[in-house]
């Protein structure tokens, strides 16, 4: 680590020498650069040092400190990214919403605010969906089953899938089985596999499973 480390900053002072320092894209890869040496300060003079900052420059650093496991620095940086008025895009979001993870329940408030963003700013929520399911957010989770009671668009059976996901994820089973049921019209082998990988990591037992592979075989040879 330490050879690269020697590397990175040999690579920034010539970067600095050809006067190439206030270059917007190389800035941005050397944020990149720092925070994949794990040197977080020297990723943020770089970054405090830029004229003019775009998505990718907020993105980056926030990822640098989320690859630290610093969520709460890493929302703080996304907090000032709003305040500086430059739009989020889905990495963006992505990163939030998986350092809200790693807050655990102290970010679900947080995490409540970017599902917000996400809708404001045009991004469909099955783009954020996954990431709510890996870290279980059970309040985030509600927030979408809210909404997806009132958008008929949800009854397409990608998103019925991820939905399906993110409920037995968060443990809201009941929820799931009514997406499954009914949101899903054309069910596919991933709407039965995750049914009955969900009841099954949760212990839910083999009749529910068995019920569910009976099903899904009888309807294979109709």
């Amino acid at each position: 680590m330490r050879s690269l480390l020697n590397g990175a900053i040999q690579l920034h002072c010539n970067v600095m020498k050809m006067g190439f320092g206030s270059d917007l894209i190389i800035a941005n890869d050397l944020i990149d650069m720092y925070a994949k040496c794990g040197r977080m300060d020297m990723a943020g003079k770089v970054f405090d040092g830029m004229p003019e900052r775009n998505v990718v420059s907020w993105t980056v650093l926030m990822v640098g400190f989320l690859q630290e496991s610093n969520a709460d620095k890493c929302l703080r940086v996304f907090d000032e990214m709003r305040a500086s008025r430059v739009g989020p895009n889905e990495y963006t979001l992505s990163t939030s919403l998986k350092a809200c993870g790693l807050v655990g329940t102290a970010g679900n408030g947080a995490g409540v605010q970017i599902h917000g963003v996400s809708v404001k700013t045009g991004f469909e929520l099955h783009d954020v969906v996954g990431v709510f399911a890996d870290f279980a957010l059970v309040e985030q989770g509600r927030q979408i089953h809210c909404y997806t009671i009132k958008s008929p668009s949800w009854e397409d059976v990608s998103r019925a899938n991820s939905l399906i996901d993110l409920y037995h994820k968060c443990g809201l089973h009941d929820e799931a089985e009514v997406s499954f049921r009914e949101k899903c019209s054309e069910r596919n082998v991933v709407s039965w596999t995750a049914m009955i990988s969900g009841y099954g990591k949760h212990g839910h037992g083999q009749a529910k499973n068995q019920s569910l592979q009976g099903d899904a075989a009888r309807r294979g040879r109709a």
